[in-house]
């Protein structure tokens, strides 16, 4: 895992201004879900202000993420192990800067007046076998950006991302923006579309019946025309 270090200012007079120009929202496709059922969630970061910010978080990092789920008594459900996140980073991570080694991480931007539109796939993906049927919370806490972080941000061109950042950037400031919960309810359907191979027995139950029909009203038909005088 890698820890990063920038100024925060998640406490103190300029959060106010940060929090006025970021917009974060957390919403899902629907809001009832079978038991084992995906439930993905959208999460949309507006910038509203002129200047860019950035997050070291990438789309795949969010789409292979998942929530905390509490349930309606707002206790916490259990879930799965969680994946090790100690993985090695690519040699390239590293750069020469100074004649020394330093570590940087990709930056991503979203510039002023943008949107940035994430999807997590499965927010139940650790969790679909602790859970039944009710209704349950799913919070991802917050999301973090760094604002007055332009003249840390290093171009490097040539690799799989352009933008980058060193973990211990003096002047990037690191803002937690607080994201909504949003409720869902894990209810099995009353009516359920048939399995297709049921669906197809049926089928082929129901053309050997119309089959064997036919083919008695033609036995039936050539027995009484042979049953008829000269």
């Amino acid at each position: 895992m890698v820890i990063l270090t920038f100024t925060d200012a998640s406490i103190g007079k300029d959060h106010a201004e940060y929090e006025k120009a970021i917009t974060v929202a957390l919403k899902t496709l629907k809001d009832i879900y079978e038991p084992g059922e995906a439930v993905p969630l959208v999460l949309t970061v507006s910038n509203h202000g002129s200047k860019p910010v950035y997050s070291i978080i990438s789309e795949s990092e969010y789409l292979s993420g998942f929530a905390f789920v509490s349930d309606a008594n707002e206790m916490l459900v259990g879930h799965d192990p969680i994946p090790d996140p100690n993985t090695p980073v690519p040699s390239y991570y590293y750069m020469n800067k100074g004649g020394k080694k330093v570590f940087t991480v990709p930056a991503y931007e979203i510039p002023g007046g943008s949107v940035r539109t994430l999807r997590i796939a499965d927010a139940l993906r650790l969790h679909h076998k602790h859970i039944s049927e009710g209704t349950y919370s799913l919070s991802l806490g917050y999301v973090e950006l760094l604002h007055d972080a332009e003249s840390s941000i290093i171009v490097r061109e040539g690799l799989p991302f352009r933008l980058w950042i060193e973990p211990r950037a003096p002047l990037a400031t690191k803002v937690r923006h607080k994201l909504n919960t949003v409720k869902i309810q894990i209810k099995e359907s009353k009516t359920k579309e048939p399995e297709p191979f049921a669906s197809g027995w049926l089928y082929l139950l129901g053309a050997a019946l119309i089959g064997a029909t036919v083919v008695g009203i033609l036995l039936f038909l050539k027995r009484r025309a042979s049953n008829q005088p000269k």
